[in-house]
């Protein structure tokens, strides 16, 4: 049995190539663009033939001992050629210009039994887990990366937008040069250019590694971006959403998929004993949910998925198409190093992704990325102190290395074309003479938040630089760090910083520091001093980390003045654990009216409070969703569960009461999981509980979450919103939040595309001493408070400047059990929703 490889050359490069025995050559659209996985028919009969690898090539043994070829292609015409075509320039490989179709392909009726492709696709079903790479127990590779972009100018359009009018006008002169010499320069060279060479280690079922061994970008010396193989799409197809950029994606080839999707046997090839099946697949008429559109080669060998190319079924700005071919490779016993069988693992990733409009309606911006996968090893086991928890994204110190020798490896793969060696040749001296690396200083601060300051290593931290929460109003401020300001790169073992900022509202200047001692290179365990004089919401359940970054605190009405001393050591403890241990000394005032204590007994508002913590936390599988540096969602195979235990004193800072206080205690938990449930879409669901010391102060006490104030216009996650603005005070409590995306529903039109959301949260809090609390307005959310919301997205598509959709939509909640009013309308609350969507 004959194996494909894939054959790593650019297409510009295999012109030049010598003629060999056999015949070769490659297939391309109108336009030039390489078509992946033709089928390529011997005498063009059904069966036998070869495909076009992921570049548009293909090459025959023996080419003379045929008389024709036939071309065969998804969505553009069949072409035949007879042996006289190749026949005039022996030796030569051919040059093949496929034609689109200009006809829709109809949905195929299968009548009498089974669809025969959905047999097979239920066989890809069943063995996704023996062809999925990212459920082996591990596997290194290295992977070579390209990325291009460039502007994409169009005549045509532009003389339609300029026909008639005056070209002795100034502006319109002005345009027309500007275009041409846009369009000369793309002709020229390339408007952008990334490489890299990286190395990436898995471990199952979460632990990814990617060390950049080398990188560069045109025009820049010392650039915080890098190009890497997952950087659109995911590094395998077999999962049952496919997170492309910003967008989740129903996989074709996952379970209950062919209810969803079309599948129709377009052609079927043979080699040797194995078959392979080329499937075309989109939506079924009448099913609206986030879907693609494509065609996948089957392979009888494992029932793997060979080679895919998809693209959204739903246009957009954006059109975008993916491409992933497949390889087998051999699985070591790991003993003797001998193979005992083969698996398949990706061999190449490309995708091209182009904006027609944008940034003008006459020029759009395309981009194309190819990288190649290379050394791969399964099932070699990467240490645990391989992998950099606070960096997984880790860039060697010499990756910035030019030289030809460090890259000749990497690009005997896809050899730079002359257009690619002229754009790093004009970029690079456009960049030293205009200082591009001054931009790349500003991308930096984008991801990090940290300016260096001149060549020392203190820089300037921003994420102090603006704040707002209905306490303070708006908060400027300022931070000061040693921490490493470039992106990518390993963070220093000590690390000190201070900050300080200013309430309008409040009127109250804040200000801290912090040393960080990272005892281990990797980031493992640390150790952390900080203090600062700030202000702390009231009842929060502070040991855990907040649920995310839009949480209760940026619009809390109640907070206490604080002036605390911290000491906290963390660590991993081995792949799903981590723990934090801290000890606080904090002395503490309200900031609003309140005071605590026995009504018979002196009152007081003046608190110190001395405690240790304990913080534990499980994951097993969790992963995060990534594009360009960016968190777009992350899901957990399992749930995540936090559990935190506090103990401490109290004592009433006010010198004439000296020698009161107690003792208390908080247990604070929280279980979560985001996952995809079937083919409903993302789950989120988060149980938190906690128990306090009936006896202790409100700071120690718990709050109920709910969102109000400024931000009360738009959804926020995890809150209650349709609850009044009222305190709800517990020694006891328990919150459940869950969130259930249907997806798409009801039509998916250009300005208008449904989503739809269900949500359900509820509460139950429990006050044992509120005759201990005194001047503040409180609750108790007993009995059970609930309430019910729909949330429609994308209920109206904006069209951003031809570059995105900006989606508004709006959510209704209604509010019953413990505190729903007798009139019913009392008990609506109506919200406002933003999506941002590529």
């Amino acid at each position: 049995m004959r194996f494909f490889t894939v054959l790593l050359l650019t297409v510009t490069t295999w012109f030049h190539l010598n003629g060999q025995s056999g015949l070769s050559g490659s297939v391309t659209d109108p336009q030039g663009n390489p078509l992946a996985f033709v089928t390529v028919l011997l005498n063009n009969e059904p069966g036998k033939g070869v495909l076009t690898d992921i570049e548009g090539r293909f090459s025959i043994d023996g080419g003379i001992g045929f008389q024709a070829l036939g071309f065969r292609y998804v969505g553009y015409e069949p072409l035949v050629l007879s042996a006289d075509f190749w026949k005039k320039t022996p030796g030569q490989p051919l040059h093949v210009v496929l034609q689109p179709a200009d006809y829709a392909l109809p949905e195929a009726t299968v009548r009498a039994g089974e669809n025969p492709a959905d047999i097979l696709i239920r066989k890809a079903i069943a063995n996704r887990k023996r062809n999925n790479p990212e459920l082996r127990s591990a596997y290194r590779c290295k992977t070579y990366n390209k990325i291009l972009f460039d502007a994409v100018p169009r005549r045509a359009v532009f003389e339609e937008r300029y026909a008639g009018r005056d070209t002795s006008n100034t502006t319109v002169r002005e345009a027309r040069e500007k275009f041409d010499r846009l369009e000369q320069s793309m002709e020229h060279n390339h408007g952008f250019l990334m490489e890299s060479v990286t190395e990436r280690a898995f471990r199952f079922p979460n632990q990814v590694q990617e060390t950049v061994l080398l990188n560069r970008v045109s025009g820049f010396t010392n650039a915080g971006l890098v190009a890497l193989a997952n950087m659109v799409q995911p590094f395998s197809f077999y999962g049952d959403y496919l997170t492309i950029i910003d967008k989740n994606f129903v996989n074709p080839v996952s379970p209950g998929s062919p209810d969803l999707y079309f599948f129709h046997i377009e052609d079927s090839l043979y080699t040797g004993a194995d078959t392979v099946w080329v499937i075309s697949f989109h939506p079924r008429r009448g099913k609206v949910f986030d879907g693609l559109e494509g065609v996948l080669h089957l392979h009888s060998r494992h029932w793997a998925i060979q080679n895919v190319r998809a693209q959204p079924a739903q246009p957009g700005n954006l059109e975008l198409t993916i491409e992933q071919a497949y390889q087998l490779v051999p699985v070591h016993d790991g003993q003797n190093n001998i193979p005992d069988s083969v698996a398949w693992f990706p061999a190449q990733l490309n995708f091209e992704m182009e904006f027609k409009k944008y940034p003008a309606p006459f020029v759009g911006l395309r981009s194309a990325g190819r990288s190649y996968i290379a050394d791969v090893q399964l099932d070699t086991m990467p240490r645990l102190r391989d992998f950099n928890l606070e960096t997984p994204i880790l860039m060697n110190p010499d990756a910035d290395d030019r030289t030809d020798s460090s890259w000749a490896r990497w690009r005997t793969l896809a050899p730079l074309s002359a257009k690619e060696q002229r754009t790093y040749q004009w970029l690079d001296s456009l960049g030293a003479a205009k200082n591009f690396d001054r931009l790349s200083s500003i991308m930096d601060l984008l991801t990090t938040g940290r300016a260096p300051i001149g060549g020392s290593i203190l820089s300037f931290d921003f994420r102090h630089l603006l704040k707002f929460n209905d306490y303070e109003g708006t908060r400027l401020g300022i931070g000061l760090t040693t921490g490493q300001a470039k992106p990518l790169r390993p963070q220093r073992r000590l690390e000190l910083g201070a900050n300080l900022g200013y309430g309008f509202r409040d009127k109250g200047w804040k200000y801290g520091g912090y040393a960080l001692w990272r005892i281990s290179p990797a980031g493992q365990p640390q150790l952390r001093l900080s203090w600062r004089r700030d202000l702390l919401e009231p009842g929060t359940s502070y040991e855990l980390p907040p649920p995310a970054l839009v949480n209760r605190g940026l619009y809390a009405s109640r907070m206490d003045r604080v002036d605390e001393f911290a000491a906290a050591m963390s660590s991993r403890l081995g792949r799903f654990f981590s723990f934090a241990g801290t000890f606080r000394h904090q002395q503490l005032e309200p900031g609003y009216a309140y005071r605590f204590g026995d009504p018979d007994a002196v009152l007081t508002n003046q608190f110190r409070f001395i405690e240790g913590s304990l913080f534990l936390r499980y994951a097993n599988g969790e992963r995060g969703g990534t594009f360009l540096g960016s968190d777009v969602g992350t899901t957990q195979r399992l749930p995540v569960f936090e559990l935190a235990y506090t103990r401490g004193e109290w004592a009433d800072n006010n010198p004439a009461n000296a020698g009161r206080g107690g003792h208390y205690e908080r247990w604070t938990a929280a279980v979560y999981h985001s996952f995809f449930l079937g083919r409903l879409g993302r789950s989120r669901w988060r149980l938190e509980a906690g128990i306090a010391s009936k006896d202790a102060p409100l700071a120690k006490l718990f709050t109920l979450n709910q969102s109000g104030g400024g931000l009360s216009l738009f959804v926020i996650p995890n809150t209650f919103q349709a609850l009044p603005d009222t305190l709800f005070l517990a020694n006891r409590f328990a919150n459940f939040y869950f969130a259930q995306e249907i997806g798409p529903v009801l039509y998916q039109h250009k300005r208008s595309s449904p989503f739809l959301t269900l949500l359900q949260h509820a509460a139950w809090g429990d006050l044992a001493r509120s005759d201990l609390h005194h001047d503040v307005g409180f609750r108790a959310a007993t009995p059970a408070l609930l309430e019910s919301g729909i949330q429609l997205d994308n209920l109206l598509r904006l069209n951003y400047v031809n570059l995105a959709h900006i989606g508004l939509g709006g959510a209704v909640f209604y509010r019953w059990g413990g505190l729903g009013s007798e009139k019913w309308q009392d008990n609506f609350s109506f919200r406002m929703s933003l999506r941002f969507v590529l």
